[in-house]
């Protein structure tokens, strides 16, 4: 190796290099293997879940058939039941029994307002409602008596549903309607 002004020289080495390995490739087949199987396995179940109902359906509707037929060989069809011509009156009696006339007294009697005077009560048991006059002496007392009626019930019944001025008094409608 004669060396000059030029440099030293570069030899060149031939290197073999290490084949790739072969595990990523296989692992990668085994991977793809597996979920192809798998999907395989799924798709044999759900054929066989399919494959299943469908025979229960045909074993139902042929079932059905059957029993429509044993029904219909039973008996003929009976001719709707009317009712009896006594039956409404029956719950309209028994809805107006139900109607507490008592416990719409005790309210009217303890509803204790300076300035009104019952007038008159009309009692609907039918219509579940009850209509009170009274003569009130200024439109306030009338608002009170509503008021003492209801109490603190959530739900109230009774409304005022007339206040009338005139020359002789004050007179105040208020009615109530029961479910």
């Amino acid at each position: 190796m004669g060396s000059t002004l030029a440099g030293p020289t570069v030899k060149i080495l031939k290197v073999e290099f290490a084949p790739p390995s072969p595990w990523p490739a296989r692992l990668a087949y085994a991977a793809s293997t597996a979920i192809l199987a798998t999907a395989l396995w799924q798709g044999i179940l759900a054929w066989r879940g399919y494959e299943h109902l469908r025979a229960e359906h045909v074993q139902t509707a042929s079932m059905r058939q059957r029993m429509e037929v044993a029904f219909a060989r039973l008996a003929p069809p009976a001719a709707p039941a009317s009712a009896p011509p006594y039956e409404r009156d029956a719950r309209e009696i028994a809805r107006a029994a139900s109607f507490d006339v008592g416990g719409v007294l005790r309210a009217i009697e303890s509803a204790q307002v300076i300035g009104a005077k019952v007038a008159s009560i009309d009692i609907d048991t039918q219509a579940r409602s009850v209509n009170i006059a009274l003569d009130v002496a200024s439109p306030d007392v009338a608002t009170a008596y509503v008021q003492a009626l209801n109490g603190d019930d959530p739900h109230p019944f009774w409304l005022l549903a007339r206040l009338q001025s005139q020359a002789g008094g004050n007179t105040a409608e208020i009615r109530a309607i029961f479910p």
